[in-house]
């Protein structure tokens, strides 16, 4: 399996696309938080969250070159790494470390 492969190829743009996913989204909720909030930065972490990312995603699974299945895989890796992180970091500060 090379780098050329679509499956090799759908999933490393899947890792990559869920990783910008996952600081966007981590960037919005904290500009969206925040006390005193900038509805402008607010406004602008939505537009690069939602319409950006999602128009690349559209596009890279349309490539021929890259697998929608490898896309799924990259993509579902992130978000289990993501799910574990929370996890741990949740009985961490459960447990006053």
């Amino acid at each position: 399996m090379t780098i050329t492969d679509p499956l090799m190829l759908g999933t490393l743009a899947g890792l990559l696309w869920s990783l910008a996913n996952v600081w966007g989204l981590a960037r919005l909720s904290t500009v969206w938080l925040r006390d005193g909030a900038s509805r402008t930065r607010t406004l602008l972490w939505f537009f690069i969250k939602f319409p950006c990312l999602y128009a690349v995603a559209i596009w890279l699974l349309l490539q021929p070159a890259v697998s929608p299945a490898g896309f799924g895989i990259g993509f579902t890796l992130v978000l289990i790494a993501a799910i574990v992180v929370a996890a741990v970091r949740s009985t961490a500060t459960a447990h006053g470390q």
